[in-house]
């Protein structure tokens, strides 16, 4: 008689970086293609770049590093079919490829792999690194809930957070900042 396995303990995580949470979160204009300039990480924020001939008018992606304005980051990368994974398993799609993502303040909800240093809750503020060398030592376009050097606050939320080193949520919606806090009148 031969033995055969009826258990499995190997399940896998839920949600990966790039995946959309649901469906139902992005309703309407919400993910766009564009042309990936260099090689983009899925479930990291990406910038708009300068349009070239390369790309016949398409969209162009870049990575957001040096960005100093929230308004200027696109969105975030989402899956794509296209994607391949590097040597530490991390999922990039290659540049001069086309690449899909979750514009930003569209309301889409994407899994990103969460900062591990720090608890995340949600509803905190959202931080992305914009410079490979921050004080969370986190990678580029990767995000946190944590304030410092090389890190932007944008105005997405967190949707859910970290619990036990899992993947977090962010929902891509537009912050409105009361005048008052801005410098501005009410």
């Amino acid at each position: 008689m031969q033995a055969v396995q009826t258990n499995y303990f190997d399940a896998p995580d839920r949600g990966f970086p790039g995946q959309l949470f649901n469906a139902a979160s992005a309703v309407g204009n919400s993910i766009f293609s564009g042309a990936a300039t260099e090689n983009l990480y899925t479930g990291r924020a990406v910038a708009l770049a300068t349009n070239t001939d390369d790309f016949d008018g398409s969209l162009a992606l870049k990575t957001v590093s040096g960005i100093t304005d929230a308004a200027d980051i696109a969105g975030i990368l989402t899956s794509d079919a296209q994607a391949i994974a590097d040597m530490d398993g991390d999922v990039y799609v290659q540049s001069k490829t086309m690449a899909t993502f979750a514009r930003a303040n569209r309301g889409a909800l994407i899994y990103v792999k969460a900062d591990m240093s720090v608890t995340i809750a949600a509803g905190d503020d959202v931080y992305v690194a914009t410079n490979a060398t921050n004080d969370q030592g986190i990678g580029l376009g990767e995000f946190t809930n944590t304030a410092g050097t090389g890190l932007l606050k944008t105005n997405f939320k967190y949707y859910s957070g970290n619990s036990k080193g899992k993947m977090a949520i962010i929902e891509l919606v537009d912050v409105i900042v009361p005048a008052a806090e801005n410098g501005g009148d009410e």
